[in-house]
């Protein structure tokens, strides 16, 4: 470990939430869509502070096409049964969610929750077809976006789908680590902040309990460490090493 950086248990309770946060500005650098970015002034920005922020209610007509610059938008769905909602899946920066349609509204069939500090751009979705008709560049983004988590969403059902629990945790603990997590500047590990034991359960298709008991697992394995509700990721190459999955050159 650098010598700049602290030990995680050598870190106070107090010190971590005044030390972890990016600024608004290094968040959106990480968005992977640059094209989109420069168009920020066709776009509403608003940060979402507040816990119980949504962008829009299953069931109901949505106008707007919205553009995730940081954070994360969950999107759930209400079982009928249950009458509960359960995660649909989970939205990161450079992603599209809302209107997408060809009708100037459309009834959604789900609802988009922010997480608290997410930085949504909203535009009407009438525009928002406008733009991409008079600029090029952004329409290919736009499409890239689209493939990008169609394939996300093909590799989350064939590794539910085929893989035990255990190792479907582990994916997805690389899939949020990539998608929504960020460098401590305190400890230099990676940190997963807002991540619940329910979110990953509905994640990765399991109860809750089984969850608990596996990041209990992991814990004492040493693969991860929480504090609170952030997950602290000391070493994302030995995850993908469990997975027996290529380390990105990144990590070299």
């Amino acid at each position: 470990m650098p010598s700049q950086w602290k030990s995680l248990q050598a870190v106070s309770s107090e010190e971590l939430p005044q030390e972890e946060p990016l600024s608004r500005t290094e968040k959106k650098l990480r968005a992977i869509r640059p094209i989109t970015l420069g168009l920020e002034d066709y776009f509403k920005i608003k940060c979402h502070e507040e816990k119980a922020s949504t962008l829009y209610r299953e069931g109901s007509s949505c106008q707007s096409v919205y553009f995730i610059a940081s954070g994360c938008v969950r999107l759930k769905r209400i079982v009928v049964d249950a009458q509960t909602e359960t995660l649909v899946d989970m939205l990161g920066p450079g992603d599209f969610c809302g209107n997408l349609s060809a009708e100037p509204a459309a009834r959604m069939r789900e609802s988009a929750i922010p997480a608290q500090g997410s930085e949504i751009w909203s535009i009407d979705a009438t525009d928002f077809r406008r733009l991409l008709a008079v600029r090029p560049l952004f329409a290919q983004e736009f499409i890239q976006a689209q493939n990008d988590r169609l394939r996300h969403q093909q590799h989350r059902l064939f590794w539910i789908t085929t893989r035990n629990a255990p190792f479907r945790l582990i994916l997805a603990f690389i899939d949020m680590a990539e998608r929504f997590g960020s460098p401590s500047h305190v400890t230099g590990e990676w940190s997963l902040q807002g991540i619940s034991q329910a979110d990953l359960a509905e994640y990765i298709g399991v109860v809750r309990n089984l969850v608990s008991r596996l990041t209990c697992d992991m814990r004492r394995a040493g693969i991860i460490t929480t504090v609170g509700r952030t997950i602290y990721i000391p070493s994302r190459r030995r995850l993908y090493e469990l997975a027996g999955m290529a380390v990105p050159d990144s990590l070299d």
